[in-house]
């Protein structure tokens, strides 16, 4: 059996979709059908389907987060990838992790992904100053391990690790 979808529960429920919808999400219902079909959903194993609900609300994006890096076989990004894709699970995100050396275009690239998220990481990002600004909004990027005035930043303090090490 493939995957239960919203119809089934509706189905199951004796109702419309659209009252599955609204007993799901808070909306309009009687408290009695809010129950009867949260319980139903829970039965069938019902999970909501992130991308469908974003097209149909037409907030497509909300919940996805752009990663940009520079080479990603590099071994340093195993261990962010699993911290990112570990806390983006956790808290219902979605990551996109594109390659900014494996394209040919990279404005056109990062404008595409950044239209498509909420925000974006660039991690370790080996371009200018000039091409961050003008691509990036400073509101919704984070960069990590570079500072650059007006970004949120997360840097390793290399420093006091040394030194501690010492």
């Amino acid at each position: 059996m493939g995957e239960i979808t919203i119809h089934d529960v509706a189905k199951a429920a004796g109702v419309s979709t659209a009252t599955v919808s609204r007993a799901l999400n808070n909306g309009s219902v009687r408290e009695s059908t809010r129950k009867r079909v949260r319980k139903i959903a829970d039965q069938l194993g019902y999970h909501p389907n992130i991308a469908a609900r974003d097209l149909t609300s037409g907030r497509f994006g909300r919940g996805n987060i752009a990663v940009f890096v520079t080479d990603v076989s590099h071994f340093y990004f195993t261990d962010v990838f699993t911290g990112l894709f570990a806390k983006a699970q956790a808290t219902g995100y979605r990551l996109f992790v594109t390659d900014l050396e494996l394209t040919n275009d990279v404005e056109q690239t990062v404008t595409n992904v950044i239209s498509n998220c909420e925000g974006q990481i660039l991690v370790s990002p080996r371009i200018s100053d000039a091409m961050i600004r003008k691509l990036f909004p400073v509101d919704t990027t984070v960069l990590a391990n570079r500072r650059f005035d007006g970004y949120s930043s997360v840097c390793v303090d290399d420093r006091s690790g040394i030194l501690q090490a010492i």
